[in-house]
């Protein structure tokens, strides 16, 4: 059923209005004033105040055309005879919007039908207005048509934001929908849109009399079901008016191509010799020329200088972004070189002292913290461990970890703190990777360790600290953007935030920032980390790549398994996710022991000892936690949980005492006691030679004394301080030597390497 354009929206908008009097007439008076004077003429205004209310028990549009003697239109045409066609012709011709707007009564009546018929009835739920029935009203007033969207009056994105505007109440699911007044205020922002200088009533007298009111009749009557007994029924019903064939002709002849005056013809023709002219044909003569320059480049100087020219080309002009082919498989040599790395220092057999420094200091926390977050989920289930205290039935995660908001209790702060480090995170690792490539990473410019304030400095430690301490509060974050607490009536909303609505348009943007930020995040943490690590000298506890990545890849496991349960409660301990998050993270803890059992990752042999512990504790608490679930006995705990945690710390103290501790680095039996051992093991480390005064000092004191440990005389004791300095100035020459060598060696791989990698990257 189509229906005028102008004439339906500004009876709507005029009927929208005076509903919104007649509800609202006995409350607010003054506003109802307010509102006739600026949409209604004095005299109606007045019989409107005055005549018209409106009852529960009123009858419906239909009804009362039946029972008004005037029309008997309505029912000749129900009437089943042979004057049936004659009749409904009859009522089809008569002019009902003269009716409506000679009848106040009906007209009112009318209104209010427009609402009844297009808003939402839900007994749970209060009368509203959903997009779909939004449209549905555009598409009947010819506002926006869906077939030719190019044509419609008012185009579609606009409608939509109109709609958006004006939505102020939320529906099923966290939908907002229009309300009664802003339905009416939508009502009048189109209007104003469609006819923006021209006067409502003028409008009203001009097109609505004729048209709007027998067409939604129409409409009316065809969903009345007495009307669809006959078949003669739909031949009228689907009856195309005079007026709408007129226009869908009108429409027709306009979408239908026309040809061009000749005058515009000639116009484009010299239009397009000059496009060839001016633009075409001097764009192929210069490539040819181009072409042909190169070709005699070659002849002249040869292959090699035009690639030298390129490379140079490159250099002034923008470079090329490095393709994620070569990214990778540069990421999968770093890790392999980095095992190969830490198994030459472990077959040497080299005994890492373990310094004080921020970096070791980072590790040891990030590991803790770790540790800290695998056992808080055994309780964090309702598991009562000790009989008779509760303290820990409702324990939960978000009470303990600092990445639920301990410290900081909003959510929006702790995910834009966390978006913005997965965001830095991966802009440092695009800095650092070229230092890790030349192996130079938190050297300054020297060779030595860089130290503060240094750029090499903050760039290490904020790699460290971010992408190794941050890394279970910036994933656990991101997953809880996804996860809704769906129990319950709706809304539903965000388990980490009361105020956030289920897939609303906040929740919709959270989620899409957690999958950018994982997408920077997670595969440079998983795989670059373990090299940038490696390559880090101010670092002592160091692990092989494999281990880390293995590492990474169990904890992700575990923040799946414990965040995307988190919002099913934890009343009913009973539940198969309890034994999942319980089951998964001690399976997980026992697969990292015997991996550190086997291989021993981290290089300071110590630690391992120390880790293996903490994973063997951790898996026990969670085994408990099981058992406690199954059996309901509390008594487990002391009985179980607590001799098998002080058997495992009692083993690791023996091994450690046994293995380490009595553990001292080999050194040089010298019984003197001014050997400058410090300034030499500083020099030899800077890469540089022993000075005069330095070896002359070293000579004397190694002369001193013969070989059975007596003092000689002073002419022995020159003659051989003389042997001893010529011998420690020709090692000095040799070390020089083999320094310089190795240096050498190490640029020109370093050159070929860059070579074959801008090679690759230009051809």
């Amino acid at each position: 059923m189509r229906i005028v354009i102008g004439s339906t929206i500004v009876l709507c908008m005029f009927g929208v209005t005076s509903i919104t009097t007649f509800i609202h007439m006995i409350l607010n008076g003054d506003d109802v004033r307010n509102i006739m004077d600026d949409y209604f003429p004095k005299d109606f205004k007045d019989n409107i105040l005055k005549n018209v209310y409106f009852q529960s028990d009123k009858l419906s549009l239909l009804e009362n055309l039946e029972k008004n003697k005037n029309d008997q239109m309505l029912e000749a045409y129900l009437q089943n005879d042979k004057g049936e066609k004659k009749n409904r012709e009859q009522v089809y011709s008569t002019n009902h919007g003269l009716q409506l707007a000679q009848s106040e009564q009906l007209r009112a009546e009318f209104y209010e039908d427009i609402w009844d018929y297009f808003s939402n009835k839900d007994d749970n739920f209060p009368r509203v207005l959903i997009y779909n029935d939004y449209l549905q009203f555009l598409r009947l007033a010819q506002i926006y048509d869906e077939v030719e969207d190019k044509q419609s009056i008012i185009p579609k994105k606009k409608l939509i934001s109109y709609y958006d505007q004006f939505a102020d109440t939320a529906w099923k699911y966290g939908i907002m929908v229009l309300s009664y007044q802003a339905y009416c205020d939508l009502i009048k922002k189109i209007a104003k849109d469609l006819y923006p200088q021209e006067k409502k009533i003028q409008q009203i007298d001009d097109s609505s009399n004729s048209e709007v009111y027998d067409k939604y009749l129409n409409q009316q009557m065809q969903l009345d079901p007495n009307n669809k007994e006959n078949s003669n029924d739909m031949l009228f019903q689907n009856k195309v008016h005079p007026q709408d064939q007129q226009q869908d002709s009108i429409k027709k002849s306009k979408n239908k191509k026309k040809k061009l005056s000749c005058s515009k013809r000639c116009l484009y023709g010299c239009c397009r010799c000059m496009r060839k002219i001016y633009c075409s044909y001097p764009q192929t003569a210069y490539k040819k020329l181009e072409q042909k320059v190169k070709n005699l480049y070659v002849k002249i100087f040869g292959q090699k200088q035009i690639i030298r020219g390129k490379k140079v080309q490159s250099k002034k002009g923008k470079q090329k972004a490095t393709s994620w082919e070569f990214i990778c498989r540069e990421m999968i040599e770093k890790i392999i070189e980095g095992e190969e790395e830490y198994e030459i220092i472990k077959k040497q057999g080299f005994n890492i002292d373990l310094k004080f420094n921020l970096g070791n200091l980072i590790a040891i926390l990030s590991k803790f913290n770790d540790m800290f977050t695998f056992a808080i989920i055994a309780f964090s289930n309702g598991i009562v461990w000790i009989p008779g205290w509760k303290a820990f039935t409702k324990a939960d995660t978000q009470k303990y970890s600092v990445s639920d908001g301990t410290f900081i209790n909003s959510f929006q702060v702790v995910y834009f703190i966390c978006f913005a480090m997965a965001i830095t995170y991966a802009f440092l690792s695009k800095i650092a990777y070229p230092f890790a490539a030349k192996d130079i990473l938190g050297q300054d410019k020297d060779g030595n360790k860089a130290s503060f304030p240094h750029p090499q400095f903050f760039l290490t430690k904020s790699l460290q600290f971010i992408g190794a301490s941050q890394f279970m509060s910036i994933m656990t974050t991101f997953l809880d953007s996804f996860i809704c607490v769906w129990e319950g009536d709706s809304p539903w909303y965000l388990y980490r935030d009361q105020n956030i609505v289920c897939l609303s348009n906040s929740h919709v943007l959270y989620m899409i920032g957690a999958v950018i930020g994982i997408l920077c995040y997670y595969p440079v943490s998983t795989f670059m980390f373990p090299n940038f690590q490696f390559q880090d000298k101010a670092l002592d506890i160091k692990y092989d790549p494999t281990f880390l990545v293995i590492y990474m890849q169990v904890k992700i496991l575990i923040l799946g398994v414990t965040s995307f349960f988190k919002s099913f409660g934890v009343d009913d301990s009973k539940n198969l996710y309890i034994y999942l998050q319980l089951g998964t993270t001690a399976f997980c803890m026992l697969l990292l022991s015997i991996i550190q059992v086997k291989n021993r990752p981290c290089i300071i042999g110590f630690i391992n000892i120390f880790e293996i512990a903490l994973y063997l504790i951790i898996a026990t608490l969670h085994i408990t936690g099981i058992l406690i679930l199954v059996t309901d006995n509390s008594y487990l705990s002391l009985f179980v949980a607590v001799p098998v945690i002080l058997l495992i710390i009692l083993v690791t103290y023996i091994i450690y005492k046994k293995f380490y501790k009595k553990q001292v680095k080999v050194k040089q039996n010298i019984n003197l006691q001014d050997m400058p051992d410090i300034e030499l093991t500083k020099k030899q480390q800077g890469g540089q030679g022993l000075d005069a005064v330095t070896s002359k000092n070293i000579a004397t004191n190694l002369a001193l004394f013969d070989e059975n440990g007596k003092q000689l005389d002073p002419e022995s004791q020159n003659d051989k301080s003389k042997k001893h300095l010529d011998m420690l100035q020709r090692s000095d020459k040799k070390k020089k030597q083999t320094q310089l060598q190795l240096s050498q060696s190490k640029k020109s791989q370093m050159n070929k390497s860059n070579k074959n990698k801008f090679s690759g990257m230009f051809q």
